[in-house]
């Protein structure tokens, strides 16, 4: 019987996808890449708001942005703009208008202070063969309590608006015990800021494994084509999509996120081994939202951090950043940032519970809260009503089913990391991806170096066949 068309079949082309599909044609593998959507990059997904104003709506941060980051080379090369993040510097409101920077910037160093404490407080647990704890509860042992509404708001900024979730929610010994991206590559962050959008980057990996595809084994990219299911057979493995087609390879890499491998949207046959699965369903997706609205023009001023907390009659002084809008209840449109003064737009943030509530409303339902929300904020100010009012919709993107993985606690206990570097079906069927990476889980990064990793691991694996 002849031999499968293609060498390997890579599923998904976000940023571990097209790595992966880049690094196989280095090694002289054919690889045929199936993308569900319409467009690469996946997560990393740049938009036009309007004429005037592009937008993130996935990723947006390079983090441990050092030399030393595998994605600074391709963040150099396709000439990404980005600034340098900061939170610390917050302007924050109450209600009724009340200024309360200052009040937040003192809560940010207290809540740092016990947050300090932290990794060493994992290493004992882990070296002790205690069972991995929460956040929250370390964070109550270390000292901090949020109680009221300024706290609880300095906690979300820290905490939700990273990882998309509590301290309550998240795991001690991944999430501060195992934060490797600060240890290997620094803790400065730099947020896109680029009108041509951070998405260059995954055009760029796309045109270098297109470009490959000049010399040796052939190369190619389906688009709309959804995978459903993944069976393996005595000569490869078969790989059937939505529309009923069938493509045969002699091993696949799925790049798809964890929410999808948690789906029923994607068969297996066999079906994978518990320990794989054990794995794959003790990841969460997180529930991130951000909300762009734009205007015919700014009905706002921005205040620097030097200048401190402005209170001008009349005028709405906004963080150079970000704005933490303070309330009764904890995460309830807690943030919006700048995204362009120039281009009237700004974006508010949503994560967890709230995310998935705000994802199932319309533009107008939208407008009518954060209204109120904005009035409450700035009494001051005339609120016009805007132009544009876009949400992010990644929990229920059926492609996608969430924004990025979240570890909780008790997350890929019994070396869950190490399941997911091994084949199944016979060492057919490969995982990579940012959930799946060992050390740099989460990240963008992490996907970036999971698909590069993964597929050098196919390629001797299938040299050795």
């Amino acid at each position: 019987m002849p031999p499968p068309p293609w060498d390997v079949v890579v599923v998904g082309a976000g940023v571990s996808g097209l790595a992966a599909a880049t690094a196989l044609r280095s090694r002289g593998l054919s690889a045929l890449v199936l993308e569900g959507s319409g467009r690469v990059g996946g997560r990393l997904h740049s938009s036009p708001l309007s004429s005037a104003a592009r937008v993130e709506l996935g990723a947006e941060w390079l983090h441990g942005a050092s030399p030393a980051n595998p994605l600074a080379a391709l963040f150099a090369a396709a000439g990404v703009l980005a600034r340098r993040d900061e939170r610390r510097g917050v302007r924050a409101v109450g209600p009724a208008g009340r200024e309360w920077s200052a009040a937040a910037r003192e809560a940010l160093g207290r809540l740092a202070a016990a947050e300090a404490r932290l990794p060493p407080l994992a290493a004992a647990q882990r070296r002790e063969g205690a069972a991995d704890a929460s956040v929250g509860a370390a964070l109550r042992h270390c000292g901090w309590v949020a109680r009221a509404p300024l706290e609880q708001a300095a906690e979300w900024l820290r905490f939700d608006f990273e990882y998309a979730a509590p301290p309550q929610q998240l795991s001690l010994w991944h999430n501060m015990g195992e934060e490797f991206t600060w240890d290997d590559f620094g803790e400065e962050e730099l947020r896109v800021c680029d009108p041509r959008g951070f998405d260059r980057i995954a055009h760029l990996l796309h045109e270098r494994a297109v470009a490959a595809a000049g010399e040796g084994p052939p190369a190619a990219f389906v688009f709309d084509e959804e995978v459903v299911s993944v069976a393996t057979t005595p000569h490869g493995v078969a790989v059937c999509t939505a529309a009923g087609r069938e493509h045969l390879c002699r091993a696949v890499l799925l790049t798809v996120s964890a929410g999808v491998l948690q789906s029923s949207r994607l068969a297996f046959s066999p079906e994978l081994p518990f320990r794989t699965l054990r794995a794959v369903h003790s990841v969460q997706m997180a529930a991130y939202a951000k909300v762009f609205v734009q205007w015919d023009e700014a009905w706002w001023r921005v205040a620097s951090e030097e200048e401190g907390g402005r209170s001008d009659e009349g005028t709405a002084w906004l963080g150079e950043q970000y704005t933490l809008l303070v309330g009764a209840e904890r995460g309830r449109w807690p943030l919006l940032s700048v995204v362009s003064s120039e281009a009237a737009t700004l974006c508010f943030t949503v994560t967890g519970g709230e995310a998935r509530r705000v994802e199932a409303l319309d533009s107008t339902a939208l407008w009518q809260e954060l209204a109120e929300v904005l009035r409450d904020a700035f009494p001051s100010s005339v609120i016009p009503c805007p132009r544009v009012v876009r949400a992010t919709r990644w929990s229920i993107d059926p492609l996608f089913h969430g924004a990025y993985s979240m570890l909780p606690p008790g997350a890929m206990a019994d070396d869950g990391y190490g399941e997911m570097q091994l084949p199944v079906g016979d060492g057919r069927i490969w995982f990579a991806g940012e959930a799946w990476h060992p050390r740099y889980s989460g990240f963008l990064h992490g996907a970036y170096l999971s698909g590069l990793e993964m597929a050098s691991k196919i390629a001797d694996s299938l040299r050795s066949c």
